[in-house]
């Protein structure tokens, strides 16, 4: 992806390129540019299509507490960057659909035409919680303790070891980092995440644990019964032609 320096934050971006008239598609919440891919290929042939990583999203990194105008700030400025004077349309989903009024609101002559979808005028109260805590970095450190699970599981091999105490301690390991994970990704997926806490053998709903005390490492008891059952992400079967 290209990237540009606009408002004191790096913003990744996709431009098709070409002289087409200029048309901006801004994604919804925890999402990123590739969500508009279906449509880029639609419109590419005709139109010059722009996709980005809005502050705090994919590859664009926040800088400090944002608010959807400042989103807006950032289309007027990758605007500037990329020397479009006027866009046919600014398309937005969600966040970004509120993104796109913003901007239509501030800079009515820079856009023709809003296509907003599933937004609204002003933000509710969850969705500017969500964005205090930038997701995006809670994400990446989510990811980090996944990686460094299964690196710890590869160098120690349980699938290998007989069974007694050693082997109880790497799995032991294992699934603490498991429940911690399934707390901080609760937030994003609630009920698979709720699922999991069962099969854990951990009573309670998930939802009453809080980042910060319920995270912190030792907090599986032990002596639990894990129950395996039915892939919870299914691994998806690559097409055959």
């Amino acid at each position: 992806m290209a990237s540009a320096q606009i408002n004191g934050t790096t913003i990744h971006y996709e431009d098709t390129g070409g002289s087409g008239p200029a048309v901006i598609l801004s994604h919804g919440f925890l999402m990123d540019h590739t969500m508009f891919d279906p449509q880029v290929a639609a419109l590419k042939s005709t139109h010059r299509v722009i996709t980005w990583d809005e502050r705090g999203f994919g590859g664009t990194r926040a800088t400090g507490k944002f608010t959807y105008w400042d989103s807006a700030r950032d289309v007027l400025g990758l605007l500037d960057h990329l020397g479009i004077r006027a866009l046919r349309a600014i398309v937005g989903a969600s966040y970004g659909g509120m993104v796109a009024l913003a901007f239509g609101e501030r800079h009515p002559d820079r856009v023709a035409q809003l296509v907003v979808v599933s937004a609204a005028d002003r933000s509710h109260p969850m969705s500017t919680a969500w964005r205090s805590v930038q997701p995006s970095r809670a994400l990446e450190a989510t990811w980090n303790l996944i990686r460094a699970t299964n690196a710890h599981l590869e160098r120690n091999e349980p699938w290998k070891m007989a069974p007694g105490p050693d082997v109880d301690v790497v799995m032991g390991d294992a699934i603490e980092a498991l429940r911690i994970v399934t707390i901080l990704a609760h937030p994003a997926l609630p009920t698979t995440t709720q699922e999991i806490w069962r099969r854990l053998g951990l009573s309670g709903n998930i939802e009453d644990r809080r980042v910060g005390p319920d995270t912190t490492w030792g907090g599986y008891p032990g002596g639990l019964r894990v129950e395996k059952g039915e892939p919870l992400f299914p691994r998806k079967k690559a097409e055959t032609k």
